[in-house]
């Protein structure tokens, strides 16, 4: 095993270039992986985003679809308020139309002098109509009860 000086150095160099071709080999390898690492992490990094930015897309029209809904409940409440609203404003008007009849005929009634005593036919007439505007105040006193009670709900 002796080796002359010019094999020693063809199996330098032979070393040598092997040395540079697993070198090569190794700077290729570790590019290769560096490269396919940077581009899972990229691939991962970019569906992150696109998961978050569809799941952000998704609750915002979830929740445009809700502010639509109340947004129409809220009109057809506003809607059913200003109906009780004008259907009490009527009812209160007839109630102040049958008071004033009230006071009317108690002012009629003192004015002709008339008692309990009276005539039984003018007696009679009276205490109907009386009677009906008190039936009739009792049913819109109850209809505005029931309105505002609709109104507070």
């Amino acid at each position: 095993m002796d080796n002359t000086p010019v094999e020693v150095q063809q199996e330098l160099i032979q070393s040598r270039q092997h040395t540079r071709r697993n070198s090569l080999r190794n700077i290729i390898v570790t590019s290769i992986l560096l490269i396919l690492s940077l581009s899972l992490w990229g691939s991962l990094l970019y569906g992150g985003y696109w998961l978050a930015n569809q799941y952000i897309n998704e609750s915002r029209v979830y929740i445009d679809t809700k502010v639509e809904q109340i947004e129409e409940q809220n009109q057809q409440q506003i809607e059913n308020v200003k109906a009780l609203q004008t259907e009490l404003d009527k009812v209160h008007e007839e109630l102040i139309n049958i008071k004033d009849e009230l006071v009317y005929i108690q002012e009629y009634l003192a004015l002709t002098g008339e008692t309990l005593n009276g005539t039984d036919k003018t007696k009679e007439a009276l205490d109907k109509r009386i009677d009906q505007l008190n039936a009739q105040l009792s049913d819109l006193q109850a209809s505005i009860q029931r309105l505002e009670d609709a109104a507070n709900d």
